[in-house]
């Protein structure tokens, strides 16, 4: 930023700060629009349906043996297999479903009166309809953050039945031993599939190594570094994108820019959670002052040494900022070459309202004037005669195209960018789109500029991602 303004300021020796867009948007721009970076998480769907697949098996049974039921008066033995899981993500909340397909038969405990012991006779299911039966599973999973920043994932099940199993011609239900094993074997691949959940979106993990990792300052290059400084955390309910579940950790930062030395790093410790809404990539609004007296030594060194005007040339010795919110005054010494009969040293005075213009793209001066001061006469009348034809001169010679500047900044961001968004570590990588002057004004004290820059985000594979099982 303070390459920018010194660039811009050797052709402004009118006053030298720079209101950006418009006077009105100025006003808008008293507290530089929200920066935030926001850090991905997603899971695809279909990970966290095979982590059911895996915890619960196809095929489930009572096994040969009967099982004594109604005071040992029946027997019953039950064989069911289950569909493939279907998930989707609606409404904030998960919704699993699968079907179960069994059979059962039954048996009637008899006594052997003439040799002793028992007899049990299998019998078919005797309900109407077909033999094989179904249970219908309808699951839910609900998600919410933790206060501590982990994922809770509660997930309950509801069963429907066509029609249940009866045996025997005591009508015994065969169903309700089948929901109590299948009731088992879900509570169990839930629990899987939520603790896989809570692992692929661990924003509690990510949360501190983002936090930790944007608190360093990033090497753009040339003395220059750029300080994200993050102020606050939200996470983001998660949501649907067709077959991923994606959430999302934004960072609200304070980003500005600043020279060697090296800005020490300034870690805070991590804030409450706040859930806030989805957003997407980064949003920078950097912001970074720079004091009249900095200004004065960029101008200086950068003003031309002369300025040539018909039938008269100055030449400059040395130069002074100051001014206020409205108005920028710029105090040259020169030393008139020509136009009088011996060259002649005077103090200058000019005064401007800078303002950019996105559509040339030029840092130009609004309501430019001047004023000499000397105890001449013959300067006066100069400058008397000619006031006039000098306002239109420096009017139009007092512009300045900031495109290359921003260029230059442009490219070191998108080298600082696409190797790591974080100095020391490489958790995310960042794509620039858009980078231009949003505001270059005046404070007390000298100026505060304020660059956009717009652009996606990407998390490094293996940096982010949760650990391996």
């Amino acid at each position: 930023m303070t390459m920018l303004l010194g660039m811009s300021l050797r052709l402004m020796p009118a006053g030298g700060h720079a209101q950006v867009i418009s006077t009105s948007r100025l006003a808008s721009l008293a507290f530089p629009p929200t920066s935030w970076l926001s850090v991905p998480l997603s899971v695809d769907l279909s990970v966290l349906s095979q982590s059911l697949e895996d915890a619960m098996p196809r095929v489930f049974e009572s096994g040969p043996a009967w099982i004594l039921v109604d005071e040992g008066r029946v027997g019953i033995r039950y064989r069911a297999s289950r569909a493939p899981f279907a998930l989707s993500f609606q409404d904030g909340t998960l919704r699993l479903s699968t079907r179960v397909d069994y059979e059962a038969e039954g048996c009637v405990v008899r006594q052997r009166a003439l040799f002793g012991g028992m007899s049990c006779d299998p019998e078919a299911d005797r309900g109407r309809g077909e033999t094989r039966k179904q249970i219908h599973v309808a699951g839910t999973t609900r998600l919410g953050w933790t206060p501590d920043w982990h994922l809770a994932a509660r997930t309950s099940f509801q069963f429907g039945h066509p029609e249940r199993s009866l045996v025997t011609f005591l009508a015994h239900d065969v169903t309700t031993h089948v929901d109590a094993a299948l009731a088992l074997a879900l509570d169990r691949a839930a629990a899987a599939m939520d603790e896989r959940l809570r692992e692929v979106l661990d924003a509690h993990r990510v949360a501190e190594q983002v936090w930790r990792a944007a608190s360093e300052p990033i090497p753009l290059g040339a003395s220059l570094w750029l300080r994200l400084t993050p102020t606050e955390l939200r996470v983001a309910a998660p949501r649907e994108d067709g077959p991923t579940l994606r959430t999302s950790l934004e960072l609200r930062l304070r980003p500005s820019l600043a020279l060697d030395p090296k800005p020490l790093a300034s870690p805070r410790a991590m804030p409450s959670l706040q859930v806030g809404a989805p957003s997407e990539g980064f949003h920078l609004t950097v912001e970074n002052h720079l004091s009249f007296a900095e200004a004065s030594r960029l101008v200086e060194a950068r003003l031309p040494s002369r300025f040539a005007f018909p039938d008269l040339e100055v030449e400059v010795q040395g130069a002074e900022l100051s001014g206020d919110p409205s108005r920028a005054r710029l105090k040259l010494q020169v030393r008139l070459l020509s136009g009088l009969p011996n060259p002649t040293d005077v103090t200058l005075w000019l005064k401007g309202r800078p303002r950019y213009d996105p559509a040339t793209g030029l840092l130009a001066l609004e309501d430019l004037d001047y004023a000499v001061e000397t105890s001449s006469t013959a300067v006066k009348r100069l400058d008397q005669n000619r006031h006039a034809e000098m306002l239109v001169h420096l009017r139009q010679r007092l512009r300045w195209p900031v495109g290359e500047q921003v260029d230059s900044l442009r490219a070191r961001l998108e080298v600082a960018l696409s190797a790591s968004l974080f100095a020391k570590e490489s958790l995310l990588a960042g794509t620039l789109q858009t980078l231009q002057p949003l505001d270059i004004s005046l404070t007390r004290t000298g100026f505060r500029l304020v660059l956009e820059a717009t652009g996606a985000v990407a998390a490094k594979l293996n940096r982010l991602s949760p650990p391996q099982e």
